[in-house]
């Protein structure tokens, strides 16, 4: 499990006292009243978190929560270099103190160009993508790594292969998901704190394998969160 330290890091407040339905939740039918997922959120902010190669410019292209924004490379990656993590937090959950964390889902889009002028067509692999909870007063701390999933599965998944061109046309084509209901990223789960917490948030980078040069680029890394919460008595 990866730990990633910083001196300083601006704690802005959570929403809260929000109804289940102002929230965006979906409710189970067979226990409508214990078992609840969210709908997808979207980040107020993204940074770039180091370990690699090559930043994300997040000047230019500015913050992925605006609609219709993306974040690209500050610089085209060589072959074996990697892109510094991209993290994207502060979601605004208000999930129940007394709840129980089930699972949590990563929605993303992503892909390459040949250069920085959106030439296509270029790919890129996934190395890590990772889920970021708070550690201690004012850092966070990465989860283990997860292997995209799909419906339909697809062996592709692992490989950014759509262009920004495509992506701009098409953007629900290049979606990826990650995780699910009953995944917690985490060996020891979450609590309601850690999600509800201004960093919680969603961490990838990525890798050239290849020959020659690539741009990468990232869109939406949306999270939705699966729940319980305890039975009450009439």
């Amino acid at each position: 499990m990866k730990k990633i330290n910083r001196r300083k890091m601006i704690i802005g407040t959570a929403s809260a006292g929000i109804s289940a339905i102002a929230a965006g939740l979906f409710v189970s039918s067979a226990r409508a009243e214990t078992e609840l997922v969210t709908f997808f959120h979207t980040p107020d902010s993204c940074m770039d978190d180091g370990g690699g190669d090559v930043p994300w410019d997040l000047n230019t292209y500015g913050n992925i929560a605006i609609a219709g924004n993306y974040v690209k490379l500050t610089d085209t990656i060589g072959r074996y270099d990697e892109t510094n993590f991209l993290y994207a937090y502060d979601y605004d959950f208000v999930i129940p103190s007394d709840a129980t964390i089930n699972g949590v889902t990563a929605k993303y889009a992503a892909g390459a160009d040949a250069d920085k002028d959106y030439t296509p067509w270029r790919e890129v692999y996934e190395m890590v993508i990772c889920l970021v909870r708070p550690y201690g007063v004012d850092d966070w701390e990465y989860s283990p790594s997860l292997t995209p999933v799909a419906d339909p599965p697809s062996s592709s998944l692992t490989r950014w292969t759509s262009s920004l061109e495509d992506h701009c046309h098409d953007s629900v084509r290049d979606l990826i998901y990650v995780g699910g209901d009953a995944e917690t990223w985490f060996n020891d789960g979450l609590t309601p704190a850690q999600v509800n917490s201004q960093r919680f948030g969603l961490a990838i980078k990525a890798e050239n394998p290849f020959n020659g040069d690539r741009c990468a680029w990232m869109d939406k890394m949306e999270l939705k969160i699966a729940y319980t919460i305890p039975q009450t008595s009439n």
